[in-house]
């Protein structure tokens, strides 16, 4: 009975173990252009936190204005900062962390002064403003793409399929009352190589 008993557990566990692989194969669909594989999207999320960790482990700066996205390895660097360094030395940092395909600087240096704590919230309530409008948005869906403000500049990050959307997402951001200039950094997928 235990051979029996043995030769089933065997059995089984080669049947499920194909029965996984099979699901896997066809679970995690392969990537293209557009859209990531299961496996690519995995890979992101975890590149997208080792970027952050070093990012926050630099003595020199703090990096609270900064944000990022990922997308096949490729890393968008998003935000505000102070100092002309501060942007270079976010690069630099996150294209010594392994995995890093690719990094798109697009901080924002603005050294015109602290914002008051007025300004501050009125730039919070601008971007989730502009926030909502676009996820309000019934001809396109923005869902990867983040907003940023600063003393009334809206800054657009992420990544859209086109560059139709990407423009559309511009265009939308400038219409809510408080923008006063847009700086669309969203990348557009069907300009991106492959």
């Amino acid at each position: 009975m235990k051979k029996l008993t043995h030769r089933f557990g065997i059995a089984l566990g080669a049947t499920l173990l194909s029965g996984l692989a099979i699901l896997a194969g066809t679970a995690g669909c392969a990537g293209d252009r557009y859209s990531r594989s299961t496996g690519e999207f995995i890979d992101d999320h975890s590149l997208q936190l080792r970027v952050d960790h070093a990012l926050n482990e630099n003595s020199d700066y703090k990096f609270e204005g900064v944000s990022l996205a990922a997308f096949k390895g490729v890393i968008q660097l998003n935000g505000f900062v102070d100092l002309p360094d501060k942007k270079s030395r976010a690069g630099d940092i996150v294209k010594q962390v392994q995995g890093v395909k690719e990094v798109d600087n697009n901080i924002i240096v603005e050294n015109n002064g602290q914002r008051t704590a007025g300004e501050a919230v009125d730039d919070k309530a601008l971007a989730s403003r502009v926030h909502d409008t676009l996820h309000g948005n019934p001809e396109y869906k923005f869902d990867d793409v983040a907003v940023a403000a600063y003393k009334g500049t809206v800054q657009l990050s992420g990544f859209v399929d086109t560059s139709d959307q990407k423009m559309k997402a511009g265009d939308i951001a400038k219409q809510v009352p408080g923008t006063k200039d847009v700086q669309n950094d969203i990348a557009a997928k069907d300009k991106m190589n492959p």
